[in-house]
């Protein structure tokens, strides 16, 4: 019998950015469950 896991993936496909050191910079992504069960 297989557990039922949630499966947390981050679509970076496109994920750019740049900073300067010491520095912080936001980016955004998108991230989805492809597992057999919520997150919670």
């Amino acid at each position: 019998m297989a557990r039922l896991l949630p499966r947390l993936v981050a679509d970076t496909s496109s994920l750019q950015a740049s900073m300067l050191r010491g520095g912080q910079t936001i980016v955004e992504f998108t991230v989805s469950n492809q597992g057999e069960i919520a997150s919670g």
